[in-house]
């Protein structure tokens, strides 16, 4: 029965390890850190979609200037709008941790509409540069055949 005796083993083995690592995890230090870490990931992830926000900005201000209302323009828009309620959404999370309690099951709401939002984003933001493209590669054939 080599089997048993492999399992036997690897399951002692991994009862050592769970208890270690409960140890360590139990430790003040580690729990501060860890707690440090919970606040500070979607604080990084706030700043993130803040910088993204600021792209999608001037991207909707250059096809405004390109093209003014065109399909690519309001995608570019529909991505700047998902992404600034994606960052709100990631404000309330770390409020939440921080300033004031904000009700479990609302949380996990905003946390699904959030990354729905965040898919909505990515989506027309491609679509938006395919078009752009688009439009670009037609203009600059257009003119080519002109001269």
């Amino acid at each position: 029965r080599p089997f048993e005796a492999l399992i036997h083993s690897a399951s002692n083995h991994s009862m050592a390890g769970a208890s270690i690592a409960s140890s360590v995890a139990s430790s003040p230090e580690t729990l501060m850190l860890l707690q440090g870490l919970r606040v500070a990931v979607p604080c990084g992830g706030t700043l993130l979609l803040a910088h993204m926000v600021r792209q999608d900005l001037s991207r909707v201000q250059l096809e405004w200037r390109r093209e003014g209302w065109s399909l690519p323009t309001a995608l570019f828009l529909l991505a700047l709008a998902c992404d600034a309620f994606d960052t709100a959404a990631h404000v309330l999370i770390v409020v939440s941790m921080t300033l004031m309690h904000i009700e479990h099951g609302t949380l996990h709401r905003i946390e699904r509409a959030s990354l729905c939002a965040a898919v909505v984003a990515i989506a027309s933001m491609v679509c938006a540069e395919l078009l752009s493209a688009r439009h670009r590669a037609q203009a600059s054939a257009a003119k080519l055949k002109k001269e």
